[in-house]
């Protein structure tokens, strides 16, 4: 694996990470820190970094000097006190599909039920040149049983970035836009925070409860429900999209080449 190297020979890594902190500003013993997986070509990391380094036999290119951010591989999701979990998506993670699909089914290890209609209170603070925080407190109640390991999933899905590189175009929008599409997905809520925005709380069909402006300081209070059970996309990804395009391709070639009526 290609590493950094200290003067005094240490090999270590540098990572854009995400760092999980309980209700009292503690973080739990382990599953505490979730390494980014998809990284910004050239920005963050120099394009397939890992197989030029494997090439170069003689080390003739100090690579470890120039190609970026160590590759997170594990999707680690984040566990409440109340059990329910979910990924802390950063930034570039939110707009890969299969990425996110590979924190779906994946069991917190704590039982839990979750009353209807009850959910998880999220608090996000966002502001110009300001860190971001989620702050969450979830209502559980007898309910439904979430006790069984099968088909658990993340409850919801939460996204961290940092778009102020964007500047006033386009770019920060249409990353505000793929948000609503995993929440279609995956029929689960959306919450993002973004330090200069666009800050939301996106429901399960893909509607906008909240939105911040660009670059404005701002605050809100948005109660969501979890939906610990993956999507059938979750499940088998873009497999379905694939197999419904060789049914219609199929059924384009049969009504091309079917014998004509006399």
């Amino acid at each position: 694996m290609l590493n950094r190297q200290s003067e005094g020979g240490i090999r270590y890594n540098i990572y854009n990470a995400a760092l999980f902190l309980g209700p009292d500003g503690v973080p739990p013993e382990r599953d505490a820190t979730y390494l980014k997986g998809r990284l910004v070509p050239f920005v963050e990391r120099f394009p397939f970094a890992n197989f030029l380094f494997r090439l170069d036999h003689f080390g003739w290119i100090p690579w470890e000097r120039f190609f970026g951010y160590g590759l997170g591989t594990e999707p680690l999701p984040f566990t409440l006190p109340s059990g329910d979990s979910f990924p802390a998506l950063i930034c570039y993670d939110s707009v890969f599909p299969g990425w996110v699909n590979r924190f779906a089914g994946q069991d917190s290890g704590q039982d839990s039920k979750q009353g209807s209609g009850q959910g998880s209170g999220q608090d996000s603070k966002q502001g110009s040149g300001q860190g971001t925080s989620f702050s969450s407190g979830t209502e559980l109640s007898s309910g439904t049983d979430l006790t069984s390991d099968s088909g658990r999933n993340v409850g919801f899905i939460a996204i961290i970035t940092n778009d102020g590189w964007w500047g006033d175009s386009a770019g920060h929008v249409q990353h505000f836009e793929y948000a609503r599409l995993r929440a279609v997905e995956h029929r689960q809520w959306v919450v993002r925070s973004a330090n200069n925005g666009i800050s939301g709380a996106i429901n399960p069909r893909g509607q906008v409860v909240h939105k911040t402006d660009y670059w404005t300081e701002d605050a809100f209070r948005q109660t969501i429900t979890t939906h610990p059970y993956p999507t059938l996309y979750a499940r088998y990804g873009d497999w379905v999209g694939g197999i419904s395009l060789l049914f219609v391709l199929f059924g384009l070639m049969r009504l091309r080449y079917r014998p004509k009526q006399p």
